[in-house]
């Protein structure tokens, strides 16, 4: 009678699979941070493209009918934080972005108010709205977006 005797070891085996766990546990890990980096870059894509597309709407709208806050995600630095392909000048913009929306935002009830000082202060340059203008003027803004576009996906 024939005894069957194992061409592997358990030992060898054990290591074997331990070895596919971990390769199978890294790229898991690797694809998740991608399509995590992934949304984050389309969520901030589409919240830049928003602020954008109010900035450029006709002055008429802004003074009669006007929406009066910039709609943007509130945990935007979570999302810049997840966007490590960001180069620090890009995230500088972001920043630089983020914090005049944050004082339009804040400064509107004020800018409207009947206080002849704070509105020569404010339509003297010194406006959020205005700083914001100035910063997506910038080549560095349409650089930002095409980065986040080819991140997110949104261009082939």
């Amino acid at each position: 009678m024939a005894t069957f005797t194992p061409v592997v070891s358990e030992p060898l085996l054990i290591l074997f699979g331990t070895l596919i766990a971990f390769c199978a546990n890294f790229i898991l890990h690797y694809m998740n941070n991608r399509q995590r980096q992934k949304h984050s870059a389309s969520i901030l894509l589409h919240d830049l493209l928003s602020i954008e597309y109010y900035l450029h709407r006709d002055e008429n709208d802004l003074l009669g009918d006007r929406v009066a806050n910039l709609r943007y995600t509130e945990n935007w630095q979570r999302l810049v934080a997840e966007c490590s392909f960001l180069k620090e000048r890009q995230v500088q913009v972001l920043y630089k972005v983020y914090d005049n929306v944050y004082e339009y935002n804040h400064l509107f009830p004020i800018e409207t108010a009947a206080d002849p000082d704070l509105k020569n202060w404010l339509y003297k340059g010194n406006r959020p709205l205005a700083k914001l203008k100035r910063t997506i003027a910038d080549d560095e803004w349409a650089a930002l977006i095409d980065c986040l576009k080819r991140k997110s996906g949104a261009v082939e």
